[in-house]
């Protein structure tokens, strides 16, 4: 039975609303409407950054011919979506339509911010769910968590959380709260990202 957001699950996925921190704003095509959205804050770049660098990396030193886009490539939903995940990684290039892909990525991540938290587990997710997208991300900027969501009989259902621990907690390397090393399903154990590398300096 696919796995819906309950409120324990809820608690378990999302950070604690942070505040001080002013967010700007821009616009998402959601269900056909305009949506606003916050401009990230500087911490959301950097993660996505760093991921997008990870990625590149990854597909550069093994010449595929895949790609990786860091913000402004919008996702084609036939419901009149195009939302703007802040990663998305594609196979097939002759999807891209200028700043639209309208082919099913590999991989989409969104980096949470304080007033899009929900919506991106909720809503986004049942978007991505529909398109049939294989894999999303959601990270947690504050707790320094990845949520990984995979597409399983028309849902994208969590399947595993990935999270740094705490500076001053004392932790072993197999401590099963605190697993740091993360895959992707379309790569496999071809390439494996260290959390240690994604949330350096946040």
């Amino acid at each position: 039975m696919p796995q819906e957001i309950t409120a324990e699950l809820n608690n378990k996925l999302i950070f604690t609303t942070t505040h001080g921190f002013k967010e700007d704003r821009r616009y998402e095509l959601l269900n056909g409407l305009e949506v606003e959205v916050p401009k990230p804050v500087w911490f959301h770049n950097k993660i996505a950054g760093r991921i997008y660098t990870l990625l590149l990396a990854f597909i550069d030193d093994n010449d595929l011919d895949d790609d990786v886009f860091v913000d402004g490539i919008a996702v084609y939903v036939e419901d009149g979506s195009e939302p703007e995940p802040d990663i998305v990684l594609i196979s097939d290039k002759s999807k891209l339509d200028g700043g639209v892909y309208r082919g099913v990525p590999e991989l989409v991540v969104e980096v949470a911010s304080p007033s899009t938290e929900k919506y991106d587990l909720n809503e986004k997710r049942k978007m991505y769910a529909k398109l049939g997208i294989p894999e999303y991300w959601t990270i947690n900027p504050i707790a320094k968590q990845i949520t990984v969501w995979l597409y399983d009989n028309g849902e994208l259902n969590a399947s595993a959380v990935y999270q740094l621990p705490p500076v001053e907690a004392r932790v072993s390397a197999d401590d099963p709260d605190y697993i740091t090393k993360i895959q992707t399903r379309y790569y496999g154990d071809r390439l494996t990202l260290d959390l240690y590398s994604i949330f350096k300096g946040i």
